[in-house]
């Protein structure tokens, strides 16, 4: 029933959510946000902890490099002081893994980076949009 009750409230509302912690229970109040509100929240995240802004690939740019259109992000702007500005990057690469992880969307791109602890050092599989080479590339998080 909660859940009926949550689903219909609009954007912006608070709702009142019980939750066990500890075995305890806690009353809460919660605002109901947006998917792009969390889509934003969570790009931010990634130019916080990467310093670099990424998209989808259009379905010329993964035909361009023999990829699938779903497979990888293209690199969209550098933090001129970011890991992966410092690791060589340069707008128009593509990130294709993280850690070994695919990358099969944008979404999933964002649900590796917020898995990522600061100054954790990850290993991105990338494919360098001059030549057409991929080769793994090891950064430190922010």
């Amino acid at each position: 029933m909660l859940r009926n009750e949550v689903a219909s409230t609009p954007t912006g509302e608070e709702v009142p959510v019980a939750v066990l912690r500890g075995g305890k229970r806690q009353e809460l109040v919660v605002k109901i946000g947006s998917a792009r509100e969390a889509a934003r929240i969570m790009a931010a995240s990634v130019k916080q902890r990467l310093g670099v802004e990424v998209r989808a690939l259009t379905n010329k740019e993964a035909e361009k490099y023999g990829l699938d259109d779903k497979q990888g992000v293209l690199v969209t702007w550098l933090d001129k002081k970011g890991p992966l500005q410092r690791a060589g990057f340069e707008v128009g690469d593509l990130i294709l893994e993280i850690n070994g992880q695919a990358i099969r969307d944008f979404d999933r791109f964002i649900e590796l980076v917020s898995l990522l602890r600061p100054k954790q050092q990850i290993t991105l599989l990338a494919l360098d949009h001059r030549t057409g080479q991929s080769g793994y590339v090891q950064v430190v998080v922010q």
